[in-house]
C-alpha cells in the first residue's frame, strides 16, 4: 500500500464552503462571532477542501471510497486520529492551493476477527503561485499546513458480529482532571448531514440510523471524527478570542488527537479545555470530548503561541491588502471591524506598555510583518517550515 500513488488535489479556496460550515456550527458553539463569514480559513476547516473525487459507482457498499483502503476483508473504516501543524494562515481570497498526499505507514494489529489495519496518511497544503504551472507541485512555497491522519480498517466479519449489540457500551476511560472550561453539545442528525455534504462523505454510519443499528451494531448515527476535531478547535479558538489577556491573542500552532470511543447523534457530548502550561510565550492545552457516560470520546493536545493583540489585529487588517478585490473590499472591511470589536470585548483598551519593548511596532507592510511574526514564533521541536515535507 505504501507504494500506492495518490493524486494531488488542486483547488481555488473560496469563502463559501467555510461560510456554510461556520453558519452550521453557530448553534453549537458558545461564543459565535458577529462576522458574516470567516476571513482566514478557521482551524480544521481544511477538512472541507481537497476532497476525494470519486464516482458513485466506485463507492463501497457503506458509502466510503477505496482510495486508502487495504481492500477486503478490511472494509469497515473508522477515523482513528491524527495531527495538524498550522504553518501559515490561508486567506480566503480565491487563491489556488495544492494538497499532496501519500500513504506513509501501514500496520496490522490484533488477531483473528479483532485484527485491524492502521493506515497513516500524510498531507501537505501548498500555495500555487502560478495556476498555469500547477504541475510544479506548488513547491515555490513551504507548506501552509501539514497533517497526518490515521484510518483504522476492521474486518467485515467483526462488523457483522457486532450487530445486535446496540445497547451495550464498552467500559469508558474517564478523565482524571477537571476542565478549566467546558461546553456541552447535542449533535443533531441535521448537523451530521450538513457536515457529510460539505466533506463529500457518503459513509452510511453518519447518515443511515438503521444501517448503524443493523449492520454496524451502533445505537445511533456516529459523529464524524473530523467534525469532533473542528468543534474542539473552534470552541478553543473562540475561548481565546473572548478571554484574551494582557494585550495578547493566543494562536493555535498544532494539535494532536485520538478518537477513543464513538460519539453519537442526539446524545450529550462535552467539549473540555484545560491549560497544561505556558513557557516563554508558548502554551500547551489538554482538549477532550466526553460522551454521555462521562468517558473519553476524543483526547488531544493543542500547542499555542501568544501574539501581541496589535500584531494579530494587523494580521486581520492585512487581509484587505493581501487579497480583497475591489468589489469585495467594503464587505471585508465590515467583517474586520466586527472581528476586531469582538476580539477586544474583554479588553476595551490596549496600552503600549502591554507589548514587550522588543516587539516591533506594526509596519506599513503588514502582510510581511505578520509573516515575520509567525516565523519567529515557531516552537522549539517543530519542523522547520522550509524543510521538504515528505523528507523523513
Amino acid at each position: 500500500m505504501i507504494t500506492r500513488q495518490l493524486d494531488p488535489r488542486t483547488e481555488v479556496i473560496t469563502v463559501q464552503p467555510s461560510a456554510l460550515l461556520y453558519e452550521t456550527l453557530r448553534d453549537f458553539v458558545p461564543f459565535p462571532s458577529d462576522r458574516r463569514y470567516p476571513l482566514i480559513l478557521p482551524y480544521g476547516y481544511h477538512m472541507i477542501h481537497f476532497l476525494t473525487n470519486v464516482r458513485l459507482s466506485a463507492l463501497l457498499p457503506d458509502g466510503t471510497d477505496a482510495i486508502q483502503s487495504p481492500g477486503p476483508p478490511f472494509t469497515r473504516r473508522m477515523w482513528g486520529g491524527g495531527s495538524i501543524s498550522f504553518r501559515r494562515p490561508i486567506i480566503l481570497n480565491n487563491s489556488m492551493f495544492r494538497c499532496e498526499e501519500r500513504i506513509a505507514d501501514v500496520q496490522v494489529k490484533g488477531q483473528g476477527n479483532d485484527q485491524k489495519v492502521f493506515v497513516k496518511i500524510e498531507r501537505a497544503v501548498y500555495l500555487v503561485m502560478n495556476p498555469i504551472e500547477q504541475g510544479n507541485a506548488g513547491g515555490i512555497w513551504p507548506p501552509y499546513l501539514v497533517e497526518t491522519r490515521t484510518l483504522v480498517f476492521m474486518r467485515e466479519g467483526r462488523q457483522k458480529a457486532a450487530a445486535g449489540t446496540t445497547t451495550s457500551s464498552p467500559k469508558a476511560l474517564k478523565p482524571m482532571q477537571t476542565p478549566d472550561f467546558s461546553h456541552t453539545i447535542i449533535p443533531t442528525a441535521s448537523l451530521l448531514f450538513r457536515f457529510s455534504a460539505l466533506t463529500f462523505n457518503a459513509h452510511a454510519i453518519h447518515l443511515d440510523k438503521q444501517y448503524c443499528r443493523d449492520v454496524e451494531g451502533h445505537r445511533n448515527l456516529l459523529v464524524h471524527g473530523p467534525l469532533s476535531l473542528v468543534l474542539m478547535l473552534q470552541i478553543l479558538d473562540d475561548h481565546f478570542r473572548i478571554a484574551g489577556r494582557e494585550g495578547f491573542r493566543e494562536v493555535i500552532r498544532s494539535v494532536e488527537y485520538r478518537n477513543l470511543a464513538p460519539l453519537y447523534a442526539e446524545e450529550e457530548m462535552k467539549v473540555c479545555i484545560k491549560r497544561k502550561g505556558d513557557i516563554a510565550g508558548f502554551g500547551s492545552w489538554d482538549v477532550w470530548i466526553e460522551g454521555r457516560d462521562g468517558g473519553y470520546g476524543v483526547k488531544g493536545t493543542v500547542r499555542t503561541a501568544r501574539t501581541p493583540r496589535r500584531v494579530w489585529q494587523a494580521e486581520v487588517g492585512a487581509i484587505v491588502q493581501a487579497g480583497a478585490k475591489e468589489g469585495d473590499s467594503t464587505s471585508l472591511k465590515e467583517n474586520i471591524d466586527l472581528e476586531t470589536k469582538s476580539a477586544s470585548a474583554a479588553e476595551t483598551s490596549i496600552e503600549d506598555e502591554t507589548i514587550p519593548h522588543n516587539t516591533p511596532a506594526p509596519s506599513k507592510n503588514r502582510a510581511s510583518e505578520v509573516e515575520h511574526s509567525r516565523e519567529e514564533g515557531v516552537e522549539e521541536g517543530v519542523e522547520e517550515e522550509n524543510a521538504p515535507y515528505f523528507q523523513r
